[in-house]
């Protein structure tokens, strides 16, 4: 059995999209586990409606908020599948999405990690064209040079082997902002075997309003420790400073609208 684990915080606009995406997939086998860290508006009680509707819907409240790495894990941890599949509350997940997961598995039976493409959309659904068309990395070679300077993966287009992801710790919360780029670096070291299906998996939505000089500096510094703890060549140290300052003057539009939407989220 499949296990999808969405958290949410205050997704009362958008949490009820998501969630019909899912339950509307052809591949039928899954539970959903959804984590409301303690949203402030009407979230939980949106949660609450859908799991009267569908016994597949499991329910984790946070009493304080926690934040996405540590409610993912708890998801996790308290999940009954063999494989995690990500989701989160803005986007939406194409109808055949988890068939297709389930069949690459199949395929691949070697896979502990893996994730998809995504069409790119704006928070009115409108879509968005990707600055980075290589993004995600298909072929395995351009994978592992991704892992250098950006997450190979989109987030929650990743399927996990559950087995695998516990063993080497699940998410770190002490990241947030970029805890799946740190996992996946994590992972990728201790010898994990990471792809990316050449098939599109879901509408990825593109808000600027979240991207925040707090998150830009947090990317900035997670990406520090790992240059620095998995003894990464020394160019990537003046790479990511190039990049900290990319994505500030992105953040003080010093570059036009249009050029910042298409850019933010390759640094992700």
């Amino acid at each position: 059995m499949i296990s999808i684990v969405m958290s949410v915080y205050n997704g009362e606009k958008t949490v009820g999209r998501a969630i019909e995406s899912m339950l509307n997939q052809t591949y039928k086998n899954f539970e959903f586990i959804i984590i409301d860290d303690c949203s402030q508006d009407q979230t939980f009680n949106i949660l609450q409606e859908y799991q009267r509707k569908d016994s597949r819907i499991r329910i984790l409240h946070n009493e304080k908020n926690l934040g996405l790495a540590a409610s993912l894990n708890k998801g996790i941890i308290e999940s009954s599948g063999d494989w995690i599949v990500r989701m989160d509350d803005d986007d939406i997940s194409l109808h055949d999405r988890l068939e297709n997961q389930f069949n690459f598995i199949q395929k691949n039976p070697d896979v502990d990690i893996f994730g998809g493409k995504a069409i790119f959309q704006d928070i009115y659904g409108d879509e968005v064209e990707h600055y980075f068309p290589q993004w995600p990395p298909i072929d395995a070679k351009d994978i592992e040079n991704f892992f250098y300077t950006t997450s190979p993966l989109i987030h929650p287009t990743v399927c996990i082997r559950k087995q695998a992801i516990v063993k080497i710790g699940l998410y770190n919360k002490d990241f947030s902002g970029a805890e799946d780029y740190e996992l996946w670096v994590r992972a990728w070291k201790n010898g994990l075997h990471i792809k990316n299906m050449n098939t599109f998996l879901i509408r990825y939505t593109v808000d600027q309003g979240k991207i925040s000089f707090k998150r830009i500096w947090k990317e900035f510094y997670v990406k520090h420790y790992i240059i620095k703890e998995y003894d990464f060549p020394k160019k990537y140290v003046f790479h990511n400073f190039a990049k900290l300052l990319k994505n500030i003057l992105i953040k003080m539009k010093l570059f036009n609208e249009n050029w910042s939407i298409r850019n933010i989220k390759s640094n992700w």
